[in-house]
């Protein structure tokens, strides 16, 4: 009887991707025509300002109830039924029943989330589900078959929430991240609701203002067709936002957008990203001349306002974003799991990931822990405390023990329904880390 298949998902917040490795090679999983994935998962959030979007990605571990599917349920549910169905798809096009999940995530998505995306998985029917993060998978899906030379990455990745700058070396198979920078600004989502808010100010001063309910029950519709002008933008000198009767209030718009005036619009939030990239480079001592390749992961990677400012420091080195790359660098990740389990008599090419810690035995990519161990450990090498290449499982659950509880008491705070209450305790944990993080710089700066 042949094994299961594991395979890698890209948990976007859009969309999904997902993919296996067969017979050392990498096979796509095609969403089927029709197939609702992601889009439709993203869901108004209200702000200060006002309103902005969210997705369900980012709205786990909350426990509260959202207005979805027509019904109201929770973040978890959807994404179980979504994990379900995408395990039926895969299921579907191999033939082959799906055991484990290996799933990228951001390096920014919290570990109270991480450790719910492993719960929410587990319960969809996967036998086992383990992360990757989304810069490390790039990295792993564009290496994996190719036979270079020491080379120098720097992924450039944003998504529709946040972006990430990850700085790493290949070399002899080993992969070693040497930085490692984020952020919540830009992102896809930012420039969609610049559109739409320069839409509405030209509608306002042409004296034909949109009516209330387009703000009431439209918004939603209108960042869609902001979105869709977007990606035309990224590829035409200009477009033409359509608005339909129903959003209007009177009769059909259009308004004629160009290329020009949208990059003048985000230049702004642009250049705080290209900053992070000039600064990650300055504190690991490496020029642009340094890096071989970049990587650009995420849909918005294409706007031609993007590539342009990375060739200006990068020049030709730009590879094009590809939409299956985190699914592909996951069912790599998911392979070596089950090879070294199922001592398979087939391997893709091997890659050694070296951590955040500068160890000089490196980690394998193989040894995926499980979440409560990588919260733990992640946290110990935050606080500047060193876990020993050997260092056993027993070790780590000791680690565990002591900071599970802050977690249980910060999701007490959140099930009760305080929500402010728990926001200012998770505060001080973030400010103690990131206290800890920056006495830790500089300690090894000074080495």
């Amino acid at each position: 009887m042949s094994q299961p298949l594991s395979i890698g998902l890209d948990f976007g917040s859009l969309q999904y991707r997902a993919a296996y490795a067969l017979e050392g090679a990498i096979v796509p999983v095609p969403v089927p025509a029709g197939e609702r994935t992601w889009i439709g998962s993203v869901i108004f959030q209200p702000t200060q300002t006002g309103l902005t979007f969210s997705s369900l990605k980012y709205q786990l571990g909350t426990g509260q109830a959202i207005f979805f599917r027509g019904i109201r349920e929770t973040a978890e549910d959807v994404i179980r039924d979504t994990f379900l169905n995408i395990k039926r798809v895969v299921e579907d096009y191999a033939g082959e029943r799906v055991g484990q999940v290996v799933i990228s995530v951001p390096v920014r998505y919290s570990a109270f989330r991480r450790s719910e995306v492993i719960k929410v998985a587990e319960a969809a029917g996967f036998d086992r589900a383990m992360l990757i993060n989304d810069c490390t998978a790039a990295a792993i899906g564009y290496t994996f078959d190719k036979e270079e030379e020491a080379s120098t990455l720097l992924v450039y990745s944003m998504g529709f929430i946040g972006f990430e700058v990850s700085l790493l070396r290949v070399a002899k198979g080993r992969l070693r991240e040497i930085a490692h920078e984020g952020g919540d600004s830009p992102s896809g989502r930012d420039f969609d609701l610049l559109v739409m808010r320069a839409c509405v100010e030209l509608f306002k001063n042409q004296g034909t203002p949109l009516p209330t309910k387009t703000y009431t029950d439209h918004w939603f519709d209108l960042r869609i067709i902001a979105a869709e002008a977007k990606e035309q933008l990224s590829v035409n000198d200009e477009t033409t936002l359509s608005l339909p009767i129903y959003i209007t209030g009177t009769e059909p718009k259009g308004i004629q957008l160009r290329r020009a005036d949208f990059e003048q619009v985000i230049a702004q939030e642009i250049q705080t990203s290209m900053d992070l990239v000039d600064r990650i480079l300055e504190d690991a001592n490496l020029g642009h001349a340094d890096v071989d390749k970049v990587l650009l992961v995420g849909g918005s990677t294409r706007i031609g306002y993007i590539q342009r400012q990375l060739e200006e420091r990068f020049g030709p080195k730009l590879i094009q974003p590809r939409d299956d790359i985190l699914a592909r660098g996951a069912a790599v990740q998911a392979f070596r799991l089950a090879d070294r389990d199922q001592n398979s008599s087939y391997s893709l090419t091997e890659t050694v990931v070296e951590g955040h810690r500068e160890e000089e035995t490196p980690i394998p990519v193989t040894e995926v822990r499980p979440v409560q161990h990588q919260i733990a450990e992640e946290i110990q090498d935050e606080q500047g405390l060193q876990v020993p290449p050997e260092a056993s499982h027993a070790e780590i659950e000791m680690w565990q023990h002591e900071i599970e509880p802050l977690f249980d008491y910060a999701q007490k705070l959140m099930e009760s329904g305080a929500y402010q209450e728990a926001d200012e305790f998770l505060k001080v944990i973030l400010r103690k880390v990131e206290s800890a993080r920056r006495e830790l710089k500089e300690m090894r700066q000074r080495q």
